[in-house]
């Protein structure tokens, strides 16, 4: 892992595929574990996030966004930045009725 700022390839997800059940919206999983996670709703249905798909753990409305931010004030002790990411293959899954519009998935590492 470099002291880089990179950015993870932008995954997109259809939400007229949507069923009331969780589907995965970022396919096989974040390609690197990432320090900062957004994810933009740009349909015109709200959206139940999961992260291990069977808890409901957020909710991103239509037309809205999220960030993480997992390394923000995050210390280690003795001012050492510590070293919090999501996990290399997070998948994060999606519910909600079937709308118009896509759910971005972005990643920086």
């Amino acid at each position: 892992m470099s002291n880089n700022f990179n950015a993870i390839p932008l995954t997109t997800f259809d939400t007229s595929g949507l069923t009331g059940s969780y589907a995965t919206l970022n396919g096989t999983g974040i390609e690197q574990p990432v320090k900062i996670l957004k994810v933009i709703n740009k349909s015109d249905t709200d959206i139940t996030i999961s992260y291990d798909g069977t808890t409901d753990q957020d909710i991103v409305s239509a037309g809205d966004a999220f960030i993480i931010d997992v390394q923000a004030n995050n210390e280690t002790g003795g001012g050492r930045r510590g070293y919090l990411r999501l996990s290399k293959g997070q998948i994060i899954y999606g519910k909600g009725s079937a709308g118009t519009g896509n759910v971005y998935i972005i990643g920086y590492y």
